[in-house]
């Protein structure tokens, strides 16, 4: 789709806006905001597929300036992404495309080597141009498996088939072109939970360049919330991107 300069200008100091958190001079600020603006004008925005989804998770994201913001209602969250088994074939028909697959740790930046959510996430494209979905899988001995985010190779020693698909909890995006930005989520009430007597399991995300909201709840079998954040999502900034330097300010 073509935009004009002038909107093309608007989305990036927008951009740079919510990667920094704070508000954006007219002109885009100096320094870092300007690279990070000059940065989003080199992005492609007309491929929306699974590769580009695996981009924009992979790294170290931290939600450190909401927490500073807002401490009461969230805490300082460290979500590490990092590829994996390149190459491996999909578990299902809908990727058009080979499958990227990802290992993602979360955890407390109070407890940093005690994650409390490890998954391995399938990329795959969906059916429509713009539409991508990520599988999520539970891994056998989770324990084993900490820190791996760091050392991608020890996880060779499993397999797709040694995984365990979370049904329900497929996470369902797709491309706004005027946020620049994938959206989406879980669908309805079939991802089961258990924590906190919860019945079932939401996830909503947003995925932009260098950021990304995530907001996840359980609710009981009657409706009620009974975990996750009651304030929002939480917002991520990415701090990191490991797979190379030339690519991101």
């Amino acid at each position: 789709m073509k935009r004009t300069k002038s909107r093309r200008r608007v989305a990036m100091c927008a951009m740079v806006g919510l990667l920094t958190m704070t508000a954006v001079p007219p002109g885009c600020a100096s320094g870092r905001d300007a690279r990070m603006a000059r940065w989003v004008e080199q992005q492609d925005f007309r491929i929306h597929d699974n590769s580009k989804v695996a981009h924009m998770l992979t790294g170290s994201f931290s939600s450190a300036e909401q927490a500073e913001a807002d401490p009461q209602r969230f805490l300082e969250i460290h979500l590490r992404s990092v590829r994996i088994w390149e190459g491996r074939r999909s578990s299902g028909a809908a990727g058009r495309r080979e499958p990227i697959w990802l290992y993602v740790e979360q955890a407390s930046a109070a407890a940093l080597d005690r994650p409390y959510r490890q998954r391995v996430y399938e990329i795959v494209n969906g059916s429509e141009d713009g539409h991508v979905l990520s599988r999520v899988y539970t891994l056998p001995e989770p324990a084993a498996w900490i820190g791996a985010w760091g050392d991608p190779e020890r996880l060779d020693a499993l397999r797709p088939e040694d995984l365990t698909l979370r049904f329900g909890c497929t996470v369902e995006l797709e491309w706004d072109d005027e946020a620049l930005a994938f959206i989406g989520g879980t669908r309805g009430e079939a991802c089961a939970s258990d924590l906190a007597g919860a019945s079932y399991a939401t996830s909503e995300v947003r995925l932009g360049w260098g950021w990304m909201e995530t907001w996840d709840r359980g609710y009981d079998a009657e409706g009620n919330q009974v975990w996750g954040s009651e304030a929002g999502a939480y917002r991520f900034v990415k701090v990191v991107t490991p797979a190379s330097k030339d690519d991101e300010p």
